[in-house]
């Protein structure tokens, strides 16, 4: 099978391309755990997330992390402040978009990967804990040698994603997700574990993701 056509089955086995594209708003909270390397808890946290797709305007992304609501115009990232939308100072610009775009590359899996103009590449099929299945490497249009690397492994009876590996400078990251939630019309993550990985083998969990209350429009 060609992994243009796992991915596509991936995305229908979670909800469907067109059901995404029609989505209008999408709601959630997340809980966080993050740990140290010798298993103690470094920080808890809990957020609401809240993304509005306009339907007229592509491109345009409203987001509300922790009651603090930004937009995201293509590329620009602008933070509301009373009723009005401003941009943000250079110091504060690169790390609020990290957030903003992080959870919304989260959230947006894998559907956005058919229309995100990356080129899939079929690696050695793999074992994540009990599920056999697929891995895809994901070449996006803008990644240089320093970007982050990705590879999805997709489940091979459910085609749902069992998991993600990235890759990023200083290290190796599988984020394995070990639950799903099925209450809405789409297949979303409901637990998630990230751990550091060393010559392909697990060396410390350093985070566990909770999500719930999904809501839909």
């Amino acid at each position: 099978m060609e992994p243009i056509d796992i991915i596509a089955k991936s995305v229908e086995a979670h909800g469907g391309l067109e059901s995404w594209k029609q989505l209008k708003s999408l709601s959630f909270t997340k809980k966080t755990i993050l740990y140290n390397e010798d298993g103690s808890i470094k920080q808890n946290t809990t957020q609401d997330q809240a993304f509005s797709f306009d339907q007229n305007s592509s491109g345009t992304i409203d987001a509300l992390i922790d009651t603090v609501a930004y937009r995201l115009e293509n590329e620009d990232l602008l933070v509301k402040l009373g009723d009005k939308y401003y941009n943000l100072e250079n110091s504060e610009l690169e790390k609020r978009k990290k957030l903003v775009n992080s959870a919304l590359y989260v959230t947006s899996q894998p559907f956005q990967l058919l229309e995100s103009g990356a080129t899939f590449k079929r690696k050695k099929d793999s074992v994540i804990g009990a599920q056999k299945v697929l891995a895809i490497r994901i070449h996006y249009p803008n990644d240089t040698s320093t970007s982050d690397q990705w590879t999805y492994y997709i489940d091979q009876e459910t085609f749902l994603v069992a998991a993600c590996k990235v890759k990023h400078s200083t290290r190796t990251s599988l984020i394995e997700n070990t639950s799903y939630d099925r209450n809405t019309r789409f297949v979303f993550n409901a637990t998630r574990k990230s751990t550091i990985t060393e010559n392909g083998k697990a060396k410390f969990v350093i985070a566990e993701y909770e999500y719930s209350n999904y809501k839909v429009n």
